[in-house]
């Protein structure tokens, strides 16, 4: 389905099979998007402020440049999306699977990660300050020059990652 640039803010799409949908740029602020599957969507430069992904399949997205800020992505399948330079400011992302995401350059400021499965995941010059990592598993995770500033890494497994030229104060 092609709805590029389309309006949904605060439509309710729970449950729906939106598999390859291209959704790029399109207004999705406040949806109600639990348990949809969106897997291989385009949701590039989307608007989706608040809203709802609950335990959504983003399995393969795109969804670069994306606004989350303060979203729901609670227990979301994120494995192998494309998230760069995306703003997940604020969202919660609890037990959220990003295994093999790419999130370079993404702003994920007191976003919440806790018990996330974050391996292999590339967050390369990501801002993660302030973010909640509590008993994340970041195994071989890439957090070259990323922004850990004052985040909480109580718990976390961060076997094999790489942390070369990260701002890691305040832990």
């Amino acid at each position: 389905a092609n709805l590029q640039k389309v309006d949904l803010q605060w439509a309710n799409l729970q449950e729906a099979d939106l598999t390859g949908a291209n959704l790029q740029k399109a207004n999705l602020e406040g949806a109600q998007l639990r348990g949809a599957n969106l897997q291989k969507a385009n949701l590039e430069g989307a608007q989706l402020q608040g809203a709802t992904l609950e335990c959504a399949i983003l399995e393969g997205a795109n969804l670069q440049e994306a606004d989350f800020t303060g979203a729901n992505l609670q227990k979301a399948d994120l494995q192998e999306a494309q998230i760069q330079g995306a703003n997940l400011q604020g969202a919660n992302l609890q037990e959220a699977n990003l295994q093999g995401a790419k999130l370079q350059g993404a702003q994920l400021q007191e976003a919440q990660l806790q018990g996330a499965i974050l391996q292999e995941t590339d967050f390369q010059g990501a801002d993660l300050s302030g973010t909640d990592l509590s008993g994340a598993d970041l195994t071989r995770a890439d957090l070259k020059g990323a922004n850990l500033l004052e985040a909480k890494l109580q718990g976390a497994i961060l076997q094999e990652a790489h942390l070369e030229g990260s701002n890691l104060r305040g832990l």
